[in-house]
This record gives C-alpha cells, structure tokens and sequence, in this order.
C-alpha cells in the first residue's frame, strides 16, 4: 500500500495533461461509497449520504482518487459504531463535496500541515491509526489541479469530529469561463 501510494503521489508531480471531461462528482461519491461499504460494516460505522447532482469538468480517476482518499480517511477516524457523513451539492458556481466524520477531530494547529506529505498528525485517543501519510496530500494536489480546494472545518452543529470540504468549480461555470473571460474566484473560507 505504501509503495502504491508513492507511485501515486509521484504521479501527481509529474506533468501529465489531465483527462477532462464532464464528470457527475455526485455519481463518484456514490460509488465510493459502496466500495467501502463492507469496511464500514465490519467496523460498525454508519455512513449517512445526502448527495445531489454536482457536474464538474475534471478527471475522473483524480477526482475518484480525492473522494475515496476522504472516504477511507473518516472510516479510519471514526469510532467503531460511529457514522461518518458524506454530502454533494451543487451551489452556484461550484460543487462541494463534504466528509464528515464522528472521531477525535482535527486541532486547529494541524489544519494546515495535515495536507504535506507524510505527516500523519497526533494519535487518536485509542492508539495509532496507520498509513502512509499521502492520502491528504496527494488529495490536495488533485484539488489544486482541478481549480478547486480541500480543507479542514469545524462541524457545521458544532459535534466533535472533522469536516473535510472539497470545493471545485461546477461543469457549468468552467465552459462559461473558457468562454467569456477569467476563472471565477473560489469563495472565502470562515473556518466553519
């Protein structure tokens, strides 16, 4: 797994052109979702879904990668018998995809540094959760790839846990963009 994640995270430095097409971020999520199905029912989670049509203009392999990357990171956080959340919208000009999850959360001081490579943050109360400390990293850079972003956010009800946002430009807005002149401005964070 973690050679397979070097390669990947190679991958990612090297100038390739992307695949673009239109891609339904809600019908990645969906199967992602189903993918980690089984993991999530050996562990107890609950995955709770509220996912609604989100064109985007990417790479599908990419954009599969930083969806799975969210997924598999808040099965491996949450508590067994918790429930992670995953949500799709579309909302003006983009599309947010968000990963919720019931675990220890993410501390402020780390929001930032658990996107570089390797770095794996403190240990989760319980013990150490074990990888390779790409999945974040290799996700942000897809994000960046696409025009968009991926941050860490305090859960919207305030719970303990994290809020992962991943915020790219929708399918529509790319197309107006190419067209009628400069890319749109992806709108500002509150930290919430």
């Amino acid at each position: 797994k973690l050679i397979e994640d070097l390669l990947k995270y190679q991958q990612t430095r090297a100038v390739e052109p992307a695949k673009l097409a239109e891609v339904a971020l809600d019908e990645v999520a969906r199967r992602v979702v189903r993918e980690h199905k089984l993991a999530a029912l050996a562990r107890g989670i609950g995955v709770d879904t509220d996912i609604r049509a989100a064109p985007v203009l990417g790479d599908a392999d990419r954009l599969r990668t930083i969806v799975d990357n969210l997924v598999s990171n808040a099965l491996k956080y949450a508590p067994r018998g918790g429930a992670i959340r995953v949500r799709v919208k579309h909302d003006g000009n983009f599309v947010r995809l968000e990963v919720i999850d019931d675990g220890p959360g993410v501390d402020r001081d780390e929001r930032e540094r658990i996107f570089e490579s390797f770095y794996q943050g403190k240990a989760p109360p319980g013990g150490r959760v074990k990888g390779s400390g790409l999945g974040l990293a290799i996700a942000r850079d897809y994000a960046l790839a696409h025009g968009g972003r991926i941050e860490v956010r305090d859960r919207a009800d305030g719970a303990r846990g994290a809020c992962f946002r991943l915020t790219l430009p929708a399918a529509a807005s790319v197309v107006a963009q190419t067209v009628q002149g400069p890319p749109t401005t992806l709108p500002a964070t509150s930290g919430k």
